[in-house]
């Protein structure tokens, strides 16, 4: 990932305006180090964009065929998403089926989960799509949506996939769900994933408090033993971060694998 200096940036934006910008930081920084609580705006959009894939990902791969709907696999044999033997929780669909498609034709059994979807259904032989959403606690969202947590819904269709690993869960951490990443934590759900995909998103006015609090849970994560491979900005999320005083991505999609779990051949 290309790397601007902020003074660099800063003179850009004297002149035409620093419409992509990525902070620069040393490869070597230990983010889980540095105390979140003492972190500023841009250090924590450092922490963000900062990514360590020339050493703990071998082999990369986008799966997704646009640029929103990507996401970044490692297919290094000891992370192990084994063609046909993996399996994937997708959260989020929103009509973008290309990523669980391709995980599909990679011979993973994909369960997508898609609340605005009247009934569950089968999209294929690879694709199964049900009406239900991912939250911390089950409820009716106001949206009408019936969500709940994914131990939940693991223990629910454990008799449809078994009782194994989930070999990849992306999901989208809209407003209002930071609390779903604790609760996958605290209920010994992160023990259970093997690769895991997060859209984040900052908000172009919000409170250096709620950066801190989307910062706090991504390195407790890591903290925990999710290693980081990625983390890519997201075209259409360009716009305009006030506290900071430039225009550039602020979604990100950020992929881990859980060094826990990693196969000793």
């Amino acid at each position: 990932m290309k790397t601007v200096s902020l003074v660099s940036c800063w003179a850009f934006v004297a002149s035409f305006g620093c419409y992509v910008l990525y902070l620069s930081r040393s490869p070597t920084t230990d983010w889980n180090g540095i105390d979140v609580a003492t972190m500023k705006h841009h250090e924590m959009l450092q922490y963000i964009q900062w990514t360590n894939n020339a050493s703990s990902c071998k082999l990369e791969r986008d799966f997704g065929g646009n640029v929103d709907g990507r996401k970044s696999v490692c297919l290094d044999p000891q992370v192990g998403l084994e063609p046909e033997n993996c399996l994937v929780y997708s959260f989020g669909v929103n009509h973008e089926w290309t990523f669980d498609e391709e995980m599909a034709r990679y011979g993973c059994q994909v369960y997508a989960f898609d609340p605005m979807a009247g009934l569950s259904y089968n999209r294929s032989d690879k694709i199964h799509v049900y009406n239900y959403g991912l939250s911390f606690k089950t409820e009716i969202s106001v949206q009408n949506w019936t969500v709940m947590p994914l131990k939940k819904l693991y223990k629910m269709l454990e008799p449809v996939h078994g009782r194994i690993p989930i070999s990849y869960l992306k999901y989208d951490l809209e407003d209002g769900n930071l609390r779903v990443v604790p609760d996958i934590v605290q209920t010994g759900m992160l023990a259970n994933i093997r690769q895991l995909a997060l859209e984040v998103h900052i908000e172009p006015e919000g409170t250096i408090e709620d950066f801190r609090d989307m910062v706090e849970v991504l390195q407790a994560m890591e903290e925990l033993g999710m290693v980081r491979f990625a983390s890519n900005g997201i075209p259409s999320s360009q716009d305009w971060l006030q506290p900071l005083g430039y225009e550039g991505y602020l979604d990100y999609d950020i992929s881990w694998y859980n060094s826990n779990l990693l196969s000793k051949s």
